[in-house]
């Protein structure tokens, strides 16, 4: 288990501790205030923060149920903003790049992906209703044994032309000494972590270096299984949308560029629908999240939907016990009855 799931583990388990000690009294939902529906898309971090918004909806006594959509696109906003006391959670390039890939990778800075996406919502006569303190980026990683044999330093020298000898392992090499050729030519690249969507933001930027492209369902678990495939294949790259402080380990290396876009979390919503009483907590959450506390988040709900290998909890339980380690949620609130599973739109 990894050390930030394990600390989170040890946190619960005194926090439940202590809640068996005293009073829990679970907060009744206030009959004045329409249940919410939260609904968010298929990526990751996005499904992992719905998941956190309907478990701190709930203890602030608003009922909240979770749905899922099949993509982050404006029509799908759209169409999902029609029933009332609606909310989506979405991640700005995410949002942007399902209806302009070229705008998305114009915009390298959270604060501008945040104005794209507003001008896609405003279409749809919501608001973006708050924003997470927490950043994304669209990043390379390789191993620090790749980054060194390759010479790579930060993304940009994906692009630069080397020569054979100096750029590609005896073990892939089949062109003649003579020969000269772009770096990234010579990388495995990953995509598994990255909705469709973000790939082709990524592959237009790397003509003519979009070959060698390796699959697997984006998804956490694709996030995973890339980290293991860039330890386990020589010349592996691999491409990751993430706050996620882990990387930054000894064993891999960003390339870091400020050419790629970089986004926040967003949360969405008809003001005239939302009633300021669901308006107050959202701001709270959202503005509380660091990217380390989101990547934290991503990881518990994962390894809860995947008990066999990570905490005995169903995501809502362990979306409650980060809730707490983040210092927005009482002890005694973890134990009270979560949520349902969500259903798909």
């Amino acid at each position: 288990m990894p050390r930030s799931l394990r600390a989170l583990s040890i946190t619960l388990v005194a926090v439940m501790g202590l809640s068996a000690c005293g009073d829990q009294k679970a907060v009744d939902p206030d009959p004045s205030v329409a249940t919410v529906r939260v609904l968010a898309g298929p990526d990751p971090l996005d499904e992992a923060m719905a998941v956190a918004t309907v478990e701190f909806l709930s203890t602030r006594g608003i009922a909240a149920e979770r749905h899922g959509l099949e993509s982050s696109s404006g029509q799908q906003l759209s169409e999902a903003l029609e029933a009332e006391n609606t909310l989506v959670v979405a991640n700005s390039v995410q949002l942007v790049a399902a209806d302009d890939p070229e705008q998305a990778m114009k915009d390298a800075s959270g604060d501008e992906s945040v104005d794209s996406a507003d001008q896609i919502v405003n279409s749809t006569s919501a608001d973006i209703l708050s924003t997470s303190e927490a950043t994304l980026r669209i990043q390379p990683v390789v191993t620090r044994a790749t980054a060194a044999y390759h010479e790579l330093e930060s993304a940009d020298d994906l692009h630069n032309s080397v020569d054979i000898d100096s750029a590609v392992s005896p073990a892939t090499s089949s062109q003649s000494a003579e020969e000269s050729s772009l770096r990234c030519e010579h990388l495995q690249m990953g995509t598994g972590a990255l909705t469709d969507e973000l790939v082709e933001v990524v592959a237009a930027e790397l003509e003519p270096c979009d070959q060698g492209w390796s699959e697997s369902p984006q998804s956490f678990a694709g996030y995973q299984q890339e980290l293991a495939r860039l330890q386990s294949e020589p010349d592996a790259l691999t491409w990751l949308y993430a706050p996620d402080p882990a990387i930054a380990d000894l064993s891999f290396r960003v390339l870091e560029s400020h050419d790629y876009p970089e986004g926040r979390m967003l949360v969405i919503g008809d003001p005239e629908s939302i009633q300021a009483s669901v308006k107050e907590p959202l701001h709270e959450l959202y503005q509380a999240v660091s990217g380390e506390e989101l990547a934290n988040l991503s990881r518990m709900v994962y390894q809860a939907r995947r008990p066999a290998e990570g905490l005995d909890l169903d995501e809502a339980s362990a979306a409650r016990s980060w809730l707490s380690s983040a210092g927005l949620l009482e002890a005694s609130d973890i134990l009270d009855e979560p949520s349902a599973a969500p259903s798909t739109l």
